[in-house]
């Protein structure tokens, strides 16, 4: 029982930071108010010309990110010339894009896993009043965290950080004059890094508040 007890205290200390970053992720990446808080800002889709809002192009770019089972044939985003559907990226962008999807699904779920994990402990050491192990074990994984939100501040906006980051995903460097290369500019990524460190707290503040309910000691005076 203590070796089995050994094991669930690693694996929340690994999980716990994991779902603590996944989670940030996924939300930011996959909901519209980053982009279009962007694309209101910066006025890149200016450059563009294109026949579409704001709006409708973050919209259109986090439905494209959120797709289950996407054709990569046609991993696009469409605008209506008046006799034709015209995709905006080529096809260095189009597959590109993909890529980036696609790291966002492993983010995705590693993070479903990390928040199974993460709940089977928490039921399995509370079950055996081990609510010290908890708060121990919690406050290690936050330091993680912390810690790889610090770095992915650094990494983002950086760069030549950043294309290292690209080329492990699969990332190719873009064709001159690319759309995607328009948008993903970088100050898209200093505003985003802004954006997923300021989640990744509040995520890590609502976590601390939810452990701390469940494992506070008992209290002897009132």
């Amino acid at each position: 029982m203590n070796r089995l007890k050994t094991v669930s205290r690693i694996i929340l200390i690994i999980a716990i930071p994991i779902l603590i970053l996944t989670l940030g992720q996924n939300l930011i990446y996959r909901m519209p108010d980053a982009y279009l808080y962007y694309f209101n800002d910066s006025q890149c889709l200016d450059k563009l010309y294109l026949s579409m809002s704001n709006s409708e192009m973050a919209d259109a770019l986090t439905d494209l990110v959120n797709q289950f089972r996407p054709d990569p044939e046609n991993f696009n985003i469409y605008v209506d010339t008046g006799y034709d559907k015209l995709g905006i990226f080529d096809s260095r962008d189009a597959y590109n894009l993909m890529m980036m999807k696609k790291a966002l699904d492993f983010s995705g779920l590693f993070c479903i896993l990390s928040l199974i994990l993460v709940a089977a402990v928490y039921i399995f050491l509370l079950r055996q009043e081990e609510k010290k192990m908890l708060r121990t074990s919690f406050v290690i994984g936050a330091v993680i965290a912390g810690i790889l939100t610090v770095v992915q501040a650094i990494v983002l906006p950086a760069a030549s950080l950043r294309e290292w980051l690209f080329t492990v995903i699969g990332v190719r460097p873009f064709y001159e004059d690319s759309a995607l290369s328009m948008i993903l500019t970088d100050d898209f990524w200093s505003m985003i890094t802004v954006f997923l460190t300021g989640i990744s707290f509040i995520i890590m503040g609502i976590v601390t508040y939810i452990q701390y309910r469940l494992t506070r000691p008992p209290r002897i005076f009132y």
